[in-house]
């Protein structure tokens, strides 16, 4: 898709009105910092309540507005924006290992009065300082599962050319003739009540009495 964030000219920035529709189920990356590598965000909820002019987390700046002019020398034009929460999309492209935690926060619009308490604990974006990448974040997630989708196939297709083998080499079945039934499986019985360790057994403890 080219260079990644695109960086608008002042133009374009001038001329941005916010529209939700084009930020609900997206991809956002901001295009002030980062630039040699850029870091993707969904959006996790449109503020409603919030907007450039909103008080700002940090008791440093008075606004919004305030942060980007002094940080970045960047000035707010569409001040009726509403701002974005955002969750980090995710690094980890395998998705072998199950992940940590409950999986994606809720969604919680704060109330007028506890809005700045509540923006402490999120990452907010302002979306006209931010570009949207062509990709859903709901089609980003499926791709991010693909690496994973063929990890397995890869594994069960090694998986039937074990079972092809020990057909041939173990059971004396030729190539032509796979169609053998299924297999029974394999059934371990549980041990008795004398033979398991007590409740109390612990890491290092011997069995011998």
């Amino acid at each position: 898709m080219g260079d990644t964030p695109r960086v608008p000219d002042e133009v374009e920035r001038k001329n941005f009105k916010f529209r939700a529709e084009d930020y609900r189920d997206a991809v956002v990356m901001p295009w002030y910092r980062n630039l040699e590598q850029p870091v993707f965000y969904y959006v996790a909820e449109i503020l409603e309540n919030l907007t450039p002019s909103s008080p700002f987390p940090d008791e440093e700046y008075s606004s919004f507005n305030e942060y980007f002019i002094k940080k970045y020398n960047l000035e707010i034009y569409d001040q009726t924006q509403h701002l974005l929460d955002v969750d980090f999309t995710s690094n980890r492209l395998n998705l072998l290992l199950p992940r940590a935690g409950g999986g994606r926060r809720k969604s919680a619009t704060p109330k007028a009065d506890d809005s700045t308490a509540l923006s402490r604990q999120r990452q907010i974006y302002v979306p006209e300082l931010m570009d949207r990448h062509p990709i859903s974040a709901t089609l980003w997630n499926l791709i991010s599962a693909l690496p994973s989708f063929f990890y397995r196939i890869n594994h069960l297709l090694l998986a039937d050319e074990l079972r092809q083998k020990i057909l041939v080499d173990a059971l004396g079945y030729t190539k032509n003739t796979f169609e053998v039934g299924v297999w029974v499986p394999i059934v371990v019985e549980p041990m008795n009540d004398e033979n398991m360790p007590p409740p109390t057994f612990a890491a290092g403890d011997s069995f011998d009495t």
